[in-house]
């Protein structure tokens, strides 16, 4: 393991986000399969994308027609990572490209029950619960993937308010 650096959760997830996205995260190939799974044709919804990270999921949406919302503690973003990934002692950290240090922040490890609980709380519908493990298909296109095989990596649920019902 390299000398690693301890950086308090959104300041970690601040100095992340510029390069977040084009660095090769295993994460990011998992998540862009599910999301356009779950929603592949957002035109004229109303879409609240909590946690987006860097907003990447953003742009398609408003470009199909949806009104979007984005929302994420850290001004850059927030990727949270299945809890089971902590069982397997991983939490989210890079190598700072300057320094060459591995950066690590705090990571909060809430169970699946939490999220299901918190959307049921204020109302809302479950659509879909996704925990998805990424693929040998994947894990070709991105090698990293191949320590995850059969770990449930994302986490994504697939939410409605009630009045929203079609």
């Amino acid at each position: 393991m390299r000398d690693a650096s301890f950086l308090p959760t959104a300041e970690g997830y601040d100095r992340w986000s510029d390069f977040y996205d084009t660095e090769g995260n295993p994460l990011l190939d998992l998540d862009e399969v599910i999301v356009r799974e779950l929603l592949p044709d957002p035109r004229g919804l109303r879409v609240l994308d909590l946690g987006c990270g860097t907003g990447r999921h953003l742009g398609r949406f408003l470009d199909a027609g949806a009104r979007v919302v984005g929302l994420d503690f850290s001004a850059g973003m927030l990727t949270t990572m299945h809890p089971a990934l902590f069982l397997r002692d991983v939490q989210a950290h890079y190598v700072d490209r300057d320094s060459g240090r591995e950066v690590r922040f705090e990571s909060h490890p809430h169970q699946v029950g939490v999220f299901v609980l918190a959307a049921l709380r204020a109302g809302l519908t479950i659509l879909d619960i996704r925990e998805d493990t990424p693929s040998r298909e994947l894990a070709a296109t991105n090698p990293r993937l191949e320590k995850f095989l059969g770990w449930p990596m994302l986490l994504a649920l697939l939410l409605k308010r009630p009045r929203d019902a079609a």
